[in-house]
C-alpha cells in the first residue's frame, strides 16, 4: 500500500552535529552523577539527624559526617546544574534548525487519504 507523504529536507553544519551529539553523551553522564551524589548525601544526612544523640533538650552538633553531607550535595547540586545548562545550549543549537513556529504536523495529517 503506498502512503503518499511530503518529507522536508534542513541544511545542517557537520560542526553542529558533531556538537549536539557530544552535548548528548555528556549531559545525560553529568545529571546522572550529580543526582546520584546529592540524593546519596541528602539520604545519609537525614540518617544522621535522625539517629543523632542529643544528650541535652535542644543541644545539636554538626558533626564531620554532616558537614561531607553538604559539600557532596552542593557537589552534585553544581553537577546537574551544569548538565541542565548543556541541555539548555543544546535545545537553543536544536532550535536553530526547527524553529518554534514551523508548522507541527498531527497524527491525521499521516492517514491514508480514501
Amino acid at each position: 500500500m503506498y502512503h503518499h507523504r511530503h518529507e522536508e529536507y534542513v541544511l545542517v553544519i557537520r560542526d553542529d552535529l558533531q556538537e549536539i551529539k557530544t552535548f548528548g553523551w555528556l549531559q545525560q553522564v553529568l545529571f546522572g552523577t550529580g543526582v546520584f551524589f546529592f540524593s546519596g548525601a541528602f539520604w545519609l544526612l537525614m540518617e544522621l539527624l535522625a539517629h543523632q544523640e542529643m544528650e541535652e533538650k535542644g543541644k545539636f552538633e554538626f558533626t564531620a559526617w554532616m558537614a561531607m553531607c553538604v559539600l557532596s550535595m552542593g557537589f552534585g547540586a553544581t553537577l546537574s546544574l551544569v548538565a541542565l545548562i548543556l541541555f539548555w545550549l543544546r535545545q537553543r543549537r536544536l532550535t536553530k534548525y526547527f524553529p518554534a513556529t514551523a508548522p507541527s504536523r498531527s497524527i491525521a495529517s499521516f492517514a491514508p487519504d480514501r
